[in-house]
């Protein structure tokens, strides 16, 4: 079964139809999620509150569209508000830090986790259709062919969207430099 015939389902009265779109895309968004939340079972949680949403809302969900793009961005954005309510670093903690290497003073450990917040933060401030491609290449390591199937873009587009958000990423970390 396709994901446009199991919503198609769902919406005509069917939903268990629903179970299709969990199966084919639980281990992306787990995989999404826990790079935003490093606890396990938080983003396990996550994860599943995000099928919870895209099920609540699938009436909203526009016919025709690719529903992985749609469920990710749930994903990412209640992965990013856990985060804010539970103040939790976007960063591995120093115990997940563990290998980095000694040589690493303690200063330039602080400065390299100083620059990947700000990226972060930058990257959580991209216009949602820059943000989807930025996740899908550098999060999930997707291919811009086939970020371009599952979107339903030309691949030029893609790549289109992949240099715009690299261009706002690094303007914004550019202006926090010259802020500090």
């Amino acid at each position: 079964m396709e994901d446009d015939e199991a919503i198609a389902r769902v919406k005509a009265g069917q939903p268990e139809a629903f179970q299709h779109l969990v199966d084919r895309h639980k281990d992306r968004v787990f995989r999404l999620v826990r790079d935003f939340i490093f606890d396990r079972h938080d983003a396990e949680d996550v994860a599943q509150e995000a099928f919870v949403r895209a099920f609540k809302h699938l009436r909203l969900f526009e016919d025709g569209k690719p529903f992985l793009p749609w469920i990710l961005t749930i994903a990412r954005n209640l992965a990013i508000n856990q985060g804010k309510r539970r103040r939790m670093s976007l960063l591995p903690t120093g115990e997940e830090l563990s290998g980095t290497p000694k040589s690493e003073s303690p200063g330039h450990l602080s400065e390299v986790r100083e620059l990947a917040a700000r990226i972060e933060a930058a990257a959580a401030r991209l216009p949602e259709r820059y943000r989807l491609a930025f996740d899908l290449f550098y999060r999930e390591e997707r291919a811009v062919k086939e970020i371009a199937d599952e979107l339903g873009v030309p691949e030029g587009t893609v790549k289109s969207d992949l240099f715009r958000a690299r261009a706002l990423i690094r303007r914004s970390v550019e202006l926090k430099n010259v802020e500090a």
